[in-house]
């Protein structure tokens, strides 16, 4: 189920964001707001003719660009940006009277589009060809590249004169978007605070940033303590060998493997260790991560200090609770809005849960474990259930999936639905030749957008997580079009046989395009709300998760699959299977994801001990008992050191919105060929075209004529 996907790699993602320290390198010299001159680096001397970097005027020359060219040329950008935008604040501030809308966000997209061109360049090319030294190049240019991007958002000056922009009648629709998003984000970085404020805003961010840094490092401390070796190695023989690759050797004892809390050990060690004891001890040690085990690595107090300085943050900004903070960038609105809707979800969930795990204790019963289940039981059997009931052969099933067809018929797909026809380019400049690049055409034949697709493993050389970059955005006064970048992990061919996908592969592959589709056929003309770039974080997922569950019509997938060997459709039955596998529990997968959303809004929301507010939610949601040894918020890092704080619901809500989306192609009629035309023009219309232009509840109601509905994820996962 997509929620298990999407918990895997979230995990993966703030990990990553544990090991970042950025370094301040370059800048640009100036006057201080002190009157004292800051002494700072030269500008690089780098020419477009020295470094094929600064070349954002035409396509990325990714064949040539070197380490050397992305550090040296983001700092050049960083520098020359900077001090365009100081001059654009000097020509504000000499006329104010022509800081019109163009005279003012026209230089902006221009200036936006050759740092992001240049960084998204540098991005992708490490993403697909990495290496130190381009990691290093990258993570030293990071902070001058945000702090650009920081500038109008912190500029008296731009925030005037946009507020004056504001009062004008004539702005377009867009125009407005653009205007109350840089108004939004100008407030929201403290531009109407006094100074006092502003000095007391500041030592919020300070203290703020400094546990979070006391969490980062006690919970990466406490993971890494928990090391197990597996003395028995019959305990682990119902893993595949592509599994046990992932385990580590005891230092001790090299012919003994180890499980560790790191992710895919951690889950593939619950999911096929068949010792319940052992699994018990590692999933204790999990949800006992920076806990009350050891006083020196607890995040407990961490916890309270973090929420404190937010409500802080939300009270000096006047709001309530820093959740309602958040409900300013949602498409929600509110956080009454958000729980009314989940809780149409949790009771038809927690029915079906309660059947569902009557059912998977009489089968482990059965299969001879005479114990009660417990949560650290539930990955491996629903595993052995899952297996038992539907007997799906991954390697049968992939060979259906052949990537050529696939590609073939998703491009066909989108000519259906979007009418858009998708070309190869030839001579294309890409890192590696099994990187094509596409060009996008629209129904009079004009060329709209572009993306690269790397699609096949390359160990060492990229990484195993699906990417999807997003390159230069839409801007008329750039005279840019939109650009990306798919970057995927698949099989590689062989001599007698083409890359062969799994189900799972299929379904990431589909959502990944799914949401490069909003960013390519964007028609909004500025890059600040164009494609994803100001969408509510609620809805950012919606056309990814979309595209994705156009898979769960039998009539898509049967399009995808052609055998290796007889080129006949995937069968009925194992579609069938297929699907009852992919939501086998989905109801226990629905009732965690609705846990942790609604324990991070309650959580900033509340001012109770964080202890006792988990303690209430879980009784409220979870069908187990919480464990006294389970302090799990003290590993929760995606909302008290990530970007999801009081935002962790969002991935649900996105999913529920785009099962109201998909219900509308379902009653279409996947057979109904003019029917579903009619829905794909319509789904291009708004949720495609309109991108961070409109507001998504508004491109909601533009598209089925009312608000999002629960009951349609219910349906989609056969909970009601």
């Amino acid at each position: 189920m997509r929620f298990r996907r999407h918990a895997r790699l979230l995990v993966m993602c703030v990990r990553r964001e544990l090991q970042r320290t950025p370094q301040r390198t370059f800048s640009s010299s100036r006057v201080s707001h002190n009157g004292y001159y800051l002494l700072l680096p030269a500008v690089p001397p780098d020419t477009e003719q020295s470094n094929p970097l600064l070349r954002t005027d035409r396509e990325p020359q990714y064949d040539i660009i070197s380490d050397k060219n992305v550090l040296s040329g983001l700092g050049k950008i960083a520098i020359n940006y900077e001090s365009a935008f100081y001059q654009l604040e000097e020509d504000i501030k000499k006329s104010p009277e022509n800081a019109t809308f163009e005279a003012v966000f026209d230089p902006l997209d221009r200036l936006n589009h050759t740092l992001v061109h240049a960084f998204t360049t540098a991005k992708t090319l490490s993403c697909g060809k990495t290496s130190p030294q381009l990691e290093d190049a990258l993570l030293q240019s990071e902070q001058a590249v945000y702090r650009c991007r920081c500038l109008p958002n912190s500029s008296q000056t731009l925030f005037k004169a946009v507020k004056e922009i504001a009062k004008q009648r004539d702005l377009s629709e867009p125009q407005k978007r653009v205007v109350s998003r840089a108004l939004l984000e100008a407030r929201l970085n403290g531009a109407e605070l006094s100074q006092q404020d502003h000095n007391v805003y500041q030592s919020i961010l300070a203290t703020l940033s400094e546990k979070q840094q006391t969490f980062r490092s006690r919970l990466v401390k406490s993971s890494a303590q928990f090391s197990s070796s597996i003395l028995n190695p019959a305990a682990m023989e119902e893993a595949p060998l592509s599994v046990l690759g992932r385990f580590g050797r005891d230092p001790a004892d090299s012919t003994r493997m180890s499980v560790t809390l790191k992710t895919p050990v951690y889950d593939a060690f619950m999911m096929y260790c068949r010792d319940s004891k052992m699994r018990r001890d590692a999933w204790q040690a999990f949800v006992g991560r920076a806990g009350f085990r050891d006083a020196d690595l607890n995040n407990s107090l961490i916890i309270e200090d973090i929420r404190l300085m937010r409500s802080k943050e939300a009270k000096l900004f006047g709001y309530e609770n820093y959740a309602e903070l958040s409900m300013e960038t949602k498409m929600a609105r509110s956080v009454k809005h958000v729980m009314t809707s989940l809780s149409e979800l949790t009771l038809p969930s927690k029915v079906k849960c309660q059947s569902d795990l009557v059912e998977l204790q009489d089968f482990a019963n059965k299969s001879g474990f005479n114990e009660d289940l417990q949560l650290w039981d539930m990955a491996y059997w629903r595993r052995k259930q899952r297996e038992a009931n539907f007997q799906i052969s991954e390697s049968e099933v992939q060979s259906y999936f052949q990537y050529p067809v696939i590609l073939e018929q998703l491009f066909q797909l989108c000519k259906d639905l979007f009418n858009v026809t998708i070309k190869e380019s030839n001579g294309a400049l890409v890192w590696h030749r099994d990187v094509k690049r596409y060009q996008i055409f629209d129904e009079d034949d004009r060329e709209i957008a572009g993306f690269y697709l790397d699609p096949y493993a390359r160990p060492g050389q990229k990484g195993l997580m699906p990417r999807l970059e997003l390159g230069q955005s839409k801007s008329v006064a750039a005279g840019s079009l939109p650009l990306a970048s798919l970057l995927f992990s698949f099989q590689p061919p062989n001599a007698s046989n083409p890359s062969l996908l799994t189900y799972e592969d299929v379904n990431v592959f589909f959502e990944k395009f799914g949401s490069s589709m909003q960013h390519l056929l964007t028609t909004m003309p500025y890059g600040d709300i164009s494609g994803t770039n100001n969408v509510e974080w609620d809805a950012l997922h919606v056309c990814g998760s979309t595209m994705r569950m156009l898979l769960q019509s039998p009539v898509v997938l049967k399009r995808l699959s052609r055998h290796i060997d007889t080129g006949k459709e995937i069968p009925d039955d194992l579609v069938r299977r297929l699907y009852q596998s992919e939501k086998h529990l989905s109801s226990l997968d629905l009732l965690s994801e609705m846990y942790f959303g609604i324990l991070d809004l309650s959580l900033y929301t509340k001012t109770d001990f964080w202890l006792d507010i988990t303690k209430d939610v879980w009784r409220n949601m979870m069908p187990f008992a919480l464990d006294k040894r389970d302090s799990h918020p003290c590993g929760f890092a995606h909302i008290f050191i990530g970007p999801y704080a009081a935002g962790y619901y969002t991935f649900l809500w996105s999913e529920m919105v785009a099962a109201d989306v998909f219900a509308a192609f379902g009653e279409a009629g996947f057979t109904n060929d003019k029917a579903l035309r009619q829905t794909g023009k319509l789904f291009r219309d708004t949720f495609l075209s309109l991108g961070g232009g409109c507001h998504s509840a508004e491109v909601f109601r533009r598209f089925r004529g009312r608000d999002p509905s629960p009951q349609a994820l219910l349906r989609l996962y056969d909970i009601v």
